[in-house]
């Protein structure tokens, strides 16, 4: 049984392929049918949002016969339900920021523990920084 898919779709699949190939070190060949099945096991496995974006995009362009021979093979589709997150223990909390590595934003959390509510209160208001720059003291 061979997979068919159209010229959108083995686009698609040759971006999932390179961006896979950096992630896993390992060579997928779109030529072979267990190397296409291989490399979608590994999209779906994946944590990169980019990859995981790609695939949904790959989804929908499926023709259902396409899809029904995926799932036949052993690809899981279920990118209709992603991974539901962990809440936080009690009394912890996260702080999310945003950074940008290789051209991707990646959310990161770092815990933050507030014990009671007067640690709030007693943070202490930030000193102005001063500079010297050119023999001028800059305060910010």
């Amino acid at each position: 049984m061979n997979l068919e898919f159209s010229p959108t779709d083995t686009t698609n699949l040759a971006r999932m392929a390179f961006i896979a190939e950096r992630e896993a070190n390992k060579r997928f060949r779109l030529s072979r049918p267990e190397s296409v099945i291989e490399l979608l096991q590994h999209v779906v496995q994946s944590k990169n949002e980019e990859l995981r974006t790609m695939f949904d995009e790959f989804l929908k362009a499926l023709s259902p016969k396409v899809r029904g021979d995926l799932v036949y093979r052993g690809v899981i589709i279920d990118s209709a339900n992603p991974p539901v997150e962990e809440a936080p223990p009690e009394g912890m909390q996260y702080r999310v920021s945003k950074r940008v590595y290789r051209g991707q934003v990646i959310e990161v959390k770092t815990p933050v523990e507030r014990s009671a509510p007067d640690a709030i209160e007693s943070e202490q208001p930030r000193k102005r920084s001063r500079r010297i720059y050119r023999g001028q003291v800059i305060e910010d």
